[in-house]
């Protein structure tokens, strides 16, 4: 049961248009692309950390000297999960969208088996339930984890002590 949006003929020649005043970028031009604006990145990096350095004084040579002997294990750790990364998509044989209909179609199924009663007892009966009660649980996690890392909290927002939760007792009663 997918939506009358996505089947309207609008849509589905809006997915097939194309402009041939604007080609789509080649795998070459977006590796340059990509390559300079990692050199602009790292230029820049390097004039901030150089001005910082300067405007800290003695305090930020003792901080940069720290900083560098952490930075090796920071960059070494984050080479070796991209490269686990990297293992794990090869060998999973996992690979982007090719197309908008192929997102199109993965959102119709979700949604046409997400309201549909016989696919949940189907889900019930065969025992599927328990991987997608992980599944579920996983993906709360990494949301949870992401609200602590956004709130800078474990629990709560921070609260100014100018607002207080509950108002104080008047003294007139």
């Amino acid at each position: 049961m997918s939506s009358p949006f996505f089947r309207s003929p609008a849509f589905k020649a809006a997915l097939k248009r194309t402009y041939a005043s604007q080609p789509g970028p080649t795998v070459e031009s977006a590796r340059k692309g990509a390559e300079s604006a990692l050199e602009k990145a790292q230029k820049t990096a390097v004039e901030v950390l150089a001005a910082a350095q300067k405007a800290a004084g003695p305090t930020g040579d003792k901080i940069a000297s720290r900083l560098s002997s952490i930075n090796s294990y920071v960059v070494y750790n984050a080479k070796l999960i991209g490269a686990l990364a990297k293992q794990v998509y090869v060998a999973e044989k996992l690979a982007p969208p090719t197309s908008v209909g192929e997102i199109v179609g993965g959102w119709s199924t979700v949604w046409a088996r997400g309201t549909s009663w016989s696919y949940w007892g189907h889900v019930k009966s065969s025992g599927e339930w328990k991987p997608l009660a992980l599944y579920s649980l996983q993906a709360y996690g990494i949301f949870t984890v992401g609200e602590i890392i956004g709130k800078r909290h474990f629990v709560g927002y921070e609260l100014e002590d100018n607002y207080p939760i509950h108002p104080a007792p008047s003294a007139h009663h």
